[in-house]
């Protein structure tokens, strides 16, 4: 086992989906509109994704992230929908270290012909949002993307 490999086993974290995230003065960050549902009205969803990050490894120096956003009805093998990795600096292993991250648009057709759906029928999509450093996994995260075909409205 290599020492970055062995560095590495010693990272943790954790990821945070939301609507809204902005670092304030002082390094503080602003989280708002947690989330880990989406309800879809019509046949497709597109949209990006951001959240935010925490992780603590136990050498300094630079960190490759990678997040992958995976859908659970396709195999493990398949690509991901989406990924994206930057680069974090860690200056001081004894301090976590936070960062905000934003997907690449990504693009889902609900999982069934949307002209099948009843109204209020509800077709779910489950994706799992994956986040490695140095090829270890991090953190994961569930989203569900719900379709779902508004209910008729009375006729007056």
């Amino acid at each position: 086992m290599t020492d970055d490999q062995q560095s590495m086993q010693s990272v943790r974290g954790s990821v945070i989906l939301c609507d809204y995230l902005n670092r304030m003065e002082g390094g503080k960050w602003l989280i708002a509109g947690t989330y880990n549902r989406i309800t879809v009205v019509g046949p497709q969803w597109q949209g990006s994704l951001t959240m935010f990050v925490r992780m603590q490894t136990e050498q300094a120096g630079d960190h490759l992230v990678h997040v992958r956003v995976m859908a659970s009805h396709l195999p493990m093998t398949a690509p991901p929908l989406t990924s994206t990795q930057l680069n974090v600096r860690v200056p001081n292993p004894n301090l976590p270290i936070d960062c905000g991250i934003h997907t690449p648009i990504i693009r889902m057709d609900c999982p069934v012909p949307y002209a099948d759906l009843l109204p209020g029928q509800v077709a779910p999509l489950r994706l799992t949002i994956w986040v490695e450093v140095g090829g270890h996994t991090l953190s994961t995260a569930p989203l569900e993307l719900a379709f779902v075909k508004p209910p008729d409205q009375p006729t007056v």
